[in-house]
């Protein structure tokens, strides 16, 4: 099934589910199913409030496992970079700042000058329009809350 499953009473195979009404929908990942959630319920009740409230748990989880995935959080660290149209070397400093590692240790991993880190941060700044690590962070922060848009990517 690719979307939200209806099966009321009688139409189960099993008669023991019978008096049961069960809606059932997908959970997806990068355009594939990972699993389904369902709700099930006396068929004595109303489906129609079911379908929304099946389609916003669906959404929830996939939001949830989307936050907890490493793989996700980086795809979607890529797509913020992407978005403040930063180059190669900002990219790589970026992460490294992100992960709060100093100018110095940055520096010293990518052989470059401690003075090069800075300039590169600063134009990070600029692009991000940003004055410090807190809104840098903030800004790439994983948190729908702070970043909404970034729920949609495909």
């Amino acid at each position: 099934m690719n979307s939200i499953g209806v099966v009321k009473g009688s139409e189960h195979t099993n008669s023991i589910f019978s008096n049961w009404n069960c809606v059932c929908s997908p959970l997806y990942s990068d355009g594939v199913i990972r699993g389904y959630v369902d709700i099930s319920f006396y068929k004595g009740l109303q489906i129609e409030f079911a379908i929304p409230f099946m389609q916003q748990i669906a959404e929830n989880v996939t939001e949830k496992w989307m936050w907890s995935n490493p793989e996700m959080q980086l795809l979607r660290l890529e797509f913020s970079f992407e978005q403040f149209n930063l180059t190669a070397r900002e990219k790589e400093v970026a992460q490294m700042w992100l992960c709060e590692k100093s100018a110095l240790r940055i520096s010293n991993e990518l052989g470059i000058s401690e003075g090069t880190v800075r300039n590169v941060v600063k134009s990070i700044y600029n692009k991000m329009n940003v004055t410090d690590r807190w809104q840098f962070t903030k800004k790439l922060s994983f948190n729908p809350v702070h970043n909404p848009e970034l729920l949609y990517v495909k």
